[in-house]
């Protein structure tokens, strides 16, 4: 049995709390814009469970042929607001989605299979995620100590900042959190996560002397440092309701963009999933937290047809606000 889980928090403690439940399972990491080619690393003849991943606009529906075809059963968890609607009813894929993080689906899955440490594992994803508000969220935290669970997210979402490309320290994550133990137990995470900390408050000073407006957008480019956080401090640099951060690899030609929306009442998933592939690009998440991967050639582009779609959403509530 195989795992592929996203390799942010929310995904590692889905993964853990799979592995709670049945050591057995093997755990792969993968992102929603390389998902198809990491269907490879795993054997289509055994059972699969994907946590925690995003369909790619551009390649969702060679992924949901590919999995509907697998001889294995395959279970897919996930919490972004598009992918119970790419995989069509009555198909070999069992779908659990929900408007919470990934962390919780599984926890509610699994139920009585789990020790009572599951809860904690589940509260780290959540907090990883800023899906820690919901009302199961809010009463299972009540049985434990508020402020030591947060500690243990910040270790954990910290360590995974600075360690983003090793995936053998993640399975030992996982295999830590499986085993009902806690972040702070092993030194190498917290000795990342305060590494990452001093990194943090270098990295918010360069974006904020630094991010551009970009139309609507404030952006920040090339800067070395988590990029969710960069693009929340391009924001708050610019006075911009949304913030972008950039890293660019000439190498490949492609340029990786995360995006913090301040306005609820964007959806930049809706509009990414609307632009990005007509340039070749593939992009979305959640409304308010999504990212894009783009050819540098159209990075420009990408943008100038964000702000255009932002001022259409600007002009329809206007319309909207004169007709009431």
């Amino acid at each position: 049995m195989q795992i592929i889980a996203h390799e942010d928090a929310d995904g590692i403690c889905s993964a853990a709390l799979m592995k709670m439940a049945d050591p057995t399972w093997r755990v792969f990491f993968s992102k929603p814009c390389s998902l198809l080619r990491d269907l490879d690393q795993v054997d289509s003849g055994k059972d699969l469970a994907v946590l925690d991943l995003a369909l790619c606009e551009l390649s969702k529906e060679l992924i949901v042929s590919r999995l509907s075809r697998w001889n294995g059963h395959v279970l897919y968890i996930d919490h972004h607001p598009d992918t119970a609607a790419s995989f069509p009813e009555n198909q070999s894929v069992k779908l659990l989605v929900g408007d919470v993080s990934s962390s919780e689906l599984t926890f509610g899955y699994l139920g009585s299979k789990l020790r009572r440490e599951a809860e904690r594992v589940m509260l780290m994803g959540a907090i990883g995620d800023y899906a820690d508000l919901t009302p199961l969220c809010i009463d299972r935290l009540s049985r434990w100590d508020k402020r030591s669970i947060f500690l243990q997210a910040g270790f954990l979402c910290s360590a995974l900042e600075v360690t983003r490309w090793d995936h053998e320290f993640h399975r030992h994550i996982v295999d830590l959190l499986a085993s009902c133990r806690v972040p702070s137990d092993d030194s190498r995470i917290v000795t990342s996560a305060v590494r990452a900390s001093e990194l943090e408050e270098a990295f918010r000073q360069r974006v904020e002397s630094r991010a551009l407006k970009v139309g609507r957008i404030g952006v920040a480019y090339d800067l070395d440092g988590p990029a969710g956080k960069g693009a929340t401090y391009a924001a708050a640099a610019t006075g911009l309701s949304i913030g972008a951060y950039v890293d660019k690899d000439v190498r490949r030609g492609i340029a990786d963009i995360s995006f913090r929306v301040v306005d609820r009442s964007v959806d930049l998933n809706r509009i990414l999933r609307t632009v990005a592939p007509k340039l070749g690009a593939s992009g979305g998440g959640h409304a308010q937290a999504c990212g894009a991967r783009v050819p540098l050639d159209k990075l420009d582009r990408l943008f100038e047809a964000i702000n255009d779609q932002l001022s259409n959403v600007t002009q329809d509530r206007e319309r909207n606000m004169h007709s009431q």
